[in-house]
């Protein structure tokens, strides 16, 4: 294990589990978290698109209880034929 100073250990990064020597601290709600890079942050915090499934880095568009990446798949996720219909109109 690698040290900073004699006898302390590298901090952990809390999802997977590297050891960090420049850790990335997030605060969220009163608790501090560890990760090695932005890309651990944002897999571990981040919300999902409750349409396509991607991880939201930006404010999402929250209608009701669910949060979606865009207000495309907000409409495509209350209204499935939604895409269809629009894509009936561009090509018109």
């Amino acid at each position: 294990m690698q040290t900073v100073e004699a006898g302390r250990s590298l901090p952990r990064c809390e999802l997977c589990g590297n050891e960090c020597e420049k850790p990335l601290e997030v605060r969220r709600e009163g608790v501090t978290h560890v990760y090695d890079c932005l890309e651990c942050a944002v897999h571990s915090l981040a919300p999902v698109c409750g349409q396509c499934g991607c991880r939201i880095m930006r404010r999402p568009v929250e209608i009701e209880d669910r949060v979606f990446c865009s207000a495309n798949c907000a409409a495509i996720y209350y209204d499935p034929g939604f895409h269809n219909d629009m894509h009936q109109l561009v090509m018109q």
